[in-house]
């Protein structure tokens, strides 16, 4: 066996950041072991010193974690979620190396929630759920496949679950059924750092995809690049998801880069619209600049920046996306 090469281990490592930002909340996900984890960061920033083909006893072969899947429309309080285990290879055969068709797709399973008691119900879903996921379209990275996984899950896994009073229906029957309203929304709001960001096609897609989503938030183009999206937890969730399978489609998957710097959630009371909207700090979604300056004109003013995060109501936000910078202010 051999690790994969430094760019696609960078790959696994950005799933893992991004999917931990995505899912904030408490115990939605769960890294099994963060010494791994340790080690994948090391051997990435050691790239030049990386040696592919490592003794056996030193090989990471993969890295493991759970995602605790809230569900979009639960029928009842007692259906409360579902949990979805994920497995990143970072080994291949070396006899086997194909670096177009690397890295290789996760792994992924789901655990049997005490909700879905029959047998016949959870073997339905599982097999629903693998039928979803070999039906996904080709060259899909890992955290898109994972991020379309947990979307049908959240979507889909209750209506697998018999009423107690009636033998288990079709696995067509139960796709189609209906599902009553959720007794809660959860609001998001994410931020995001990129090292630059330039191409005004990507910056509009960012802006058109959000409408879309009816998310609400801002774009900062140039050096550095910032992303603030908020609204509908799995409106968000869709959107990065479009993102990534449609305006980044043609971008290597090791040059997305894109780091999640924060996630800020809430849970609003189901019908509670008012309450929902007024966590908004943002009104439609923008693009802004701040100063731009530079040899190339692409440089934003931070301290203009900061500012207007705290004209908007979120100032500590300058911390999360600059946090050196905010201990020397310190």
């Amino acid at each position: 066996m051999s690790h994969l090469p430094p760019d696609l281990l960078a790959v696994q490592l950005a799933t893992i950041d991004l999917l931990e930002s995505m899912f904030c909340g408490e115990g939605e996900f769960t890294l099994h072991n963060p010494d791994a984890r340790s080690r994948l960061q090391t051997m990435v920033d050691d790239a030049a010193n990386f040696l592919p083909s490592d003794s056996t006893t030193h090989l990471l072969p993969s890295l493991s974690f759970s995602l605790n899947l809230p569900l979009h429309d639960p029928p009842d309080p007692t259906v409360s979620g579902i949990r979805m285990d994920c497995t990143l290879p970072l080994t291949v055969p070396e006899s086997n190396i194909d670096t177009s068709s690397l890295p290789l797709p996760p792994r992924l399973s789901l655990a049997c929630p005490t909700w879905i008691p029959s047998r016949n119900d959870h073997r339905t879903l599982k097999t629903a759920f693998d039928d979803h996921i070999s039906g996904l379209e080709a060259g899909l990275d890992s955290s898109q496949i994972i991020l379309e996984a947990a979307e049908w899950v959240q979507s889909n896994a209750a209506k697998f679950r018999s009423s107690p009073s009636a033998s288990t229906p079709p696995a067509s029957d139960v796709l189609l059924a209906s599902s009553s309203s959720p007794s809660h929304q959860v609001f998001v709001r994410e931020w995001y750092y990129l090292p630059s960001l330039s191409t005004k096609q990507k910056r509009q897609d960012m802006i058109t995809y959000a409408y879309n989503h009816q998310l609400t938030g801002f774009v900062t183009p140039g050096k550095p690049g910032i992303l603030c999206v908020e609204g509908l937890d799995r409106n968000v969730q869709s959107y990065f998801s479009d993102i990534r399978t449609k305006s980044w489609a043609d971008i290597p998957s090791a040059h997305r880069r894109m780091t999640p710097m924060h996630c800020e959630k809430t849970v609003v009371a189901s019908g509670g619209r008012e309450a929902f909207e007024g966590l908004r700090k943002f009104e439609g979604m923008v693009e802004v600049t701040f100063d731009l300056h530079g040899a190339r004109g692409n440089r934003n003013s931070l301290a203009k920046l900061e500012q207007w995060l705290t004209e908007k109501g979120v100032g500590e936000a300058f911390g999360w996306l600059f946090p050196e910078l905010a201990q020397q202010q310190g």
